[in-house]
């Protein structure tokens, strides 16, 4: 066959397998492949396996999970981040519904209470997120900045390694150090008082939620895309404005915030 069909270029082609047919994919279908004259994969990804309730998955005995029943019960982006979470490449991961729920209720009240609570109009009255010109950073902002500059250096470098839990369990940690943050400033205090300072302070507290909250979406869009979107889009940021080159602090100044209907993220109440 002369024609270019066989000569594709594909710059990133991964080849994701089970570890039980490692040996297979990774001699005889390349070899299969090479025969063709069609290219390799650049990389074969070998991912352990899932268990449920902490033994083995198996048709005969019905220890097995309904993919569509667990999407109608938990969602899309609910499912998503648990299995992104707790799939790992090095051990096998175990599959619980208390597992799914409470990761899920632990994303609602890191991400969705840090939205809820820095774009509430009792706090944020003009809702909209305060100009960069009229903040101070002091040291606590320099922690939570310091961190951010960790974390997103360390996510970035997991989902080039395809360490997605890894590199979620940053993004939770980086969300909790600002939930840390925003209730020792205590915002809903800041409120009620005239001084200048105090409300310098408000606006600080808020811009730096806002801009953890817009780094935290963009690093979320593999992982939960419908969320980071509303999230996006709620802070006015354009399509073209999502990507790694847009996790520096300080890209948001002035924005209008358009609140979602409803509740962000909706807890389930784990036992």
């Amino acid at each position: 066959n002369n024609n270019n069909n066989n000569s594709m270029d594909i710059p990133e082609m991964y080849h994701i397998i089970g570890k039980d047919i490692l040996k297979f994919h990774a001699v005889y279908w390349p070899a299969i492949l090479m025969a063709c004259g069609l290219p390799l994969p650049k990389k074969i990804i070998a991912h352990g396996h899932w268990t449920l309730n902490g033994q083995k998955m198996s048709k005969s005995t019905g220890n097995i999970v309904d993919p569509f029943e667990m999407l109608s019960q938990y969602g899309t982006d609910g499912l998503r981040f648990f299995l992104l979470r707790e799939g790992r490449f090095r051990d096998d991961s175990d599959f619980s519904t208390n597992r799914v729920e409470a990761s899920i209720d632990e994303l609602a009240n890191k991400f969705g209470n840090l939205f809820s609570r820095s774009t509430a109009k009792k706090i944020n009255l003009d809702r909209c997120v305060p100009n960069r010109d009229c903040i101070v950073i002091n040291g606590a902002e320099e922690e939570v900045l310091e961190k951010m500059n960790i974390s997103t250096e360390i996510i970035v470098k997991c989902y080039d390694n395809h360490q997605f839990g890894d590199g979620i369990e940053e993004i939770m940690n980086l969300l909790r150090v600002t939930n840390n943050y925003f209730a020792k400033i205590e915002p809903w205090t800041l409120t009620k008082k005239e001084d200048s300072n105090s409300k310098t302070q408000l606006q600080t507290a808020l811009y730096i939620a806002s801009e953890i909250l817009r780094v935290s979406a963009i690093l979320l869009q593999p992982v939960t895309p419908e969320l980071a979107n509303t999230v996006l889009t709620s802070f006015s940021i354009s399509k073209s404005e999502r990507s790694v080159e847009n996790l520096q602090f300080g890209a948001m100044s002035g924005e209008a915030i358009h609140q979602p209907p409803g509740v962000l993220i909706p807890r389930i109440k784990t036992q």
